[in-house]
């Protein structure tokens, strides 16, 4: 009787353990089967802007055996520029410096010690303009080239072309691009009889501002500054449930 016991107490520990196991591999499999009912798709938008502020550097450069002569004839050729500027309709407010920078000359007396005497300095330091009127500076980054004949010692860089308000089209693009996701996302569902439900995930990629027509993409990103003309592209990567 003990025996036939002891195999009956057996038997039901073997069902119950079973019986466990089935319910546990069957709430594993619905698990796996709510996270396959998903699709993940990448959502694309894009949008043609027009810059509307520019930031122009001009660096002036002097040179002389002395250090201080070198100053002097900076600060001159720096006053001329000035001049140049507010002749031409720029404020002294729409002006900047960015720190000046000294750099000694050397002349090597003994190439084979690199002992060196030194020879000169030469300095440098950049005047920087900030305009909301894009053509006159467009003009005058050309036209300061002409005080090249008065023996200034320039160097006029490309305009830089900025848009003030990017933030908000960068917030426009990602409504955007949500959206085209989930139009990808309910084209991919239809094709097989099903339904997408609610958003599950979504992860913001790399805006890319380049010039128009242009195919450039970076994994960093990319700011273009070289061009009044942009265009701001957004992706985004989406997850939607399937109903």
């Amino acid at each position: 009787m003990e025996n036939t016991a002891s195999k009956n107490n057996g038997y039901l520990f073997l069902m119950i353990g079973i019986i466990i196991a089935s319910v546990i591999i069957a709430f594993g499999l619905i698990n796996m089967k709510g996270n396959e009912e998903s699709v993940s798709v990448k959502g694309y938008a894009e949008i043609n802007v027009t810059s509307d502020f520019t930031v122009w550097a001009i660096v002036v450069n002097a040179r002389s055996t002395n250090l201080s002569e070198a100053f002097n004839l900076l600060t001159k050729n720096k006053s001329r520029i000035y001049q140049f500027l507010n002749s031409n309709g720029i404020t002294n407010e729409q002006i900047g410096e960015t720190s000046l920078s000294t750099a000694t000359i050397n002349d090597y007396e003994n190439r084979e010690y690199s002992s060196s005497s030194i020879k000169g300095y030469n300095m440098t330091q950049s005047i920087v303009v900030n305009s909301k009127d894009i053509t006159k500076i467009n003009q005058l980054s050309l036209k300061v080239n002409d005080l090249l004949s008065e023996g200034i010692d320039l160097n006029s860089q490309p305009p830089e072309y900025y848009v003030s308000d990017i933030g908000k089209y960068k917030v426009q693009m990602l409504g955007k691009a949500l959206k085209d996701a989930k139009l990808r996302a309910e084209e991919i569902a239809k094709s097989v009889g099903n339904n997408i439900g609610g958003l599950k995930s979504a992860r913001q990629g790399i805006f890319q501002i380049t010039p128009v027509n242009s195919t450039e993409v970076s994994d960093w990103g990319i700011n273009d500054v070289s061009s009044i003309n942009k265009t701001i592209k957004s992706v985004v990567d989406a997850s939607f449930s399937i109903k």
